[in-house]
């Protein structure tokens, strides 16, 4: 069973991330994969000392971007058997909101 944290909690860190993303941004509008935004568990690294990303975290994730307003697209590859979630950060928005 995995423990996650509390919603508000995860909220208001993943809303850090993407300030921490959008200062940092070179252009108005950029891509960037989800597993940018999800919080670090030391609990998930890999035997090679990188870390890997809770598969539940980054669900619940994509739910909290798509609350939130961000556009969220999947990309596939390899008949669908593999895929990542990238979401959209637009200044013109985020300052507009």
């Amino acid at each position: 069973m995995v423990i996650i944290m509390p919603y508000e909690e995860l909220v208001i860190q993943v809303m850090d991330r993407i300030i921490q993303l959008a200062n940092s941004q070179v252009s108005r509008k950029m891509w960037y994969q989800v597993k940018n935004v999800c919080p670090k568990n030391p609990k998930y690294n890999g035997k090679r000392g990188r870390h890997t990303y809770n598969p539940i975290m980054r669900a619940v994730i994509v739910n909290v971007l798509r609350e939130l307003g961000f556009k969220v697209i999947k990309k596939e590859w390899s008949r669908g058997r593999m895929y990542r979630h990238y979401f959209l950060i637009d200044l013109d928005e985020l300052m507009n909101s």
